[in-house]
């Protein structure tokens, strides 16, 4: 809600009024030296909004002899993985008239992705990373800087952090490698499933996800001789535990050809985040190695090396850092 403080398991309560006591005595047995917030989603009102009761608050343990150095808004800038508006948008339509019978399903048994069908409508969170949204990256803090909070009169958020002296940090997090990296996996095997077809490849679903959040853009099939002259598909990419429910995608894709063994499934973007998020040895599976362009060539980064030998089961490229060369 606009001008209150959310619940959040991080951190004190900004609302509880013994608040700046509490604060000040922490300081006698503390170096209090700034506030951080935290924040769940990618709202840049919630941040002006944050940002300026945390100023608020600074100005109170300022008057009451803390004086604070810096704030931390957190992590969170938003990261857009297609700029097409309508496909995002027709994929969620898509989905809820097939939830609600009107439709083809689209997704593998009919999943929600944490919606489901009620009495004629769909309810429920979408769990799904925004994969389409606006403003992101520097545009997304830079509405943030210049905005006037609720409190403070008409001066910006970065004028008031100025005039404070305050340093303002902040944890980019994935927008730090926006565009870099790619997963790579290849098809281990192929199975009819009705009308569409299941490619299974040599990685699991904890390899390529945040939580909850699969990624939704389309993956790149790169295919060897053995599906060059295959006909057309649909079908859905599986992973390699041995559960029903450990697919990559649970969209159904489009291939242009039927995948077949050998061949190899890219997912681009996956750098930040998707990879070595959610990862897991569950079944004694090597974690994959990271594949890192250098100025001196190619790193291979054996991440279970000594344990687990040389074999790995899929590999990934991605950015890193100063060194990067690609």
């Amino acid at each position: 809600e606009k001008g209150r403080a959310g619940p959040s398991r991080f951190g004190f309560d900004i609302g509880d009024p013994g608040l700046v006591a509490h604060l000040v005595g922490l300081d006698g047995a503390l170096d209090l030296q700034g506030l951080h917030f935290h924040l769940d989603g990618y709202s840049a009102s919630d941040r002006v909004d944050a940002l300026g009761q945390t100023l608020d608050l600074g100005d109170e343990l300022a008057r009451a002899g803390v004086e604070t150095s810096f704030i931390d808004i957190g992590g969170g800038f938003p990261v857009t993985y297609t700029d097409d508006l309508a496909s995002w948008s027709g994929f969620w339509d898509s989905l809820e008239q097939a939830l609600l019978g009107r439709g083809t399903p689209i997704t593998y048994r009919n999943d929600g992705y944490g919606q489901i069908a009620v009495d004629g409508r769909v309810v429920g969170p979408r769990h799904a990373y925004p994969h389409h949204q606006t403003p992101t990256g520097g545009e997304w803090l830079r509405q943030i800087l210049t905005a006037v909070p609720g409190t403070g009169g008409r001066k910006t958020i970065a004028e008031r952090i100025a005039e404070r002296g305050l340093e303002l940090r902040c944890e980019p997090g994935r927008a730090l490698l926006d565009g870099c990296g790619a997963s790579v996996a290849s098809v281990v095997h192929v199975k009819p499933l009705g009308d569409d077809t299941l490619v299974a490849v040599d990685m699991n679903s904890s390899n390529c996800r945040t939580q909850k959040s699969e990624l939704l853009t389309d993956p790149l099939h790169l295919p060897t001789e053995r599906s060059s002259a295959a006909p057309p598909c649909t079908g859905y990419i599986t992973g390699a535990y041995c559960s029903e429910s450990d697919l990559i995608t649970r969209r159904r894709l489009r291939f242009a050809r039927t995948p077949a063994r050998g061949d190899l499934v890219v997912f681009p973007n996956t750098a930040g985040y998707y990879m070595h998020f959610t990862e897991s040895r569950s079944h004694q599976f090597p974690l994959p190695p990271n594949v890192r362009a250098t100025v001196d060539g190619w790193v291979v980064d054996l991440i279970d090396e000594g344990r687990w030998g040389a074999s790995r089961p899929h590999w990934t490229c991605a950015g890193s850092g100063d060194d990067t060369d690609a």
